[in-house]
């Protein structure tokens, strides 16, 4: 039977993120990356080409961890809205969880 006369419709399917990585690509600006509610699902976050020194800003959830992998020649902060943060210099991998009030430095390679 041709397609086009097919009643079979289309399906969106909407896959969410849940401990995976998500990548962003800055294309050379230094606007903040605001995780939405599905990017703040992943553990790990893989940032390249930041145009200057700029933030991750994440939802507070208590305990939440992330795996920061700064392939940028920036530094990254790492934080919430209201949160100082913890800074991922250029180069580096970082592992934080946010606890109380703002996130704290599990590990750093």
């Amino acid at each position: 039977m041709d397609s086009q006369y097919s009643t079979n419709g289309y399906k969106t399917i909407d896959v969410g993120v849940d401990s995976g990585v998500i990548s962003k690509d800055f294309l050379a600006t230094a606007t903040a990356w605001t995780l939405d509610s599905n990017e703040s699902k992943a553990t790990m976050l893989v940032c390249t080409n930041a145009g200057g020194n700029t933030n991750i800003i994440t939802p507070t959830i208590e305990g939440k961890m992330y795996v920061i992998r700064n392939n940028t020649t920036k530094t990254l902060t790492i934080k919430t809205a209201t949160s100082t943060g913890i800074a991922v210099l250029a180069t580096k991998t970082v592992t934080v969880m946010f606890v109380g009030a703002d996130f704290i430095k599990i590990g750093e390679v």
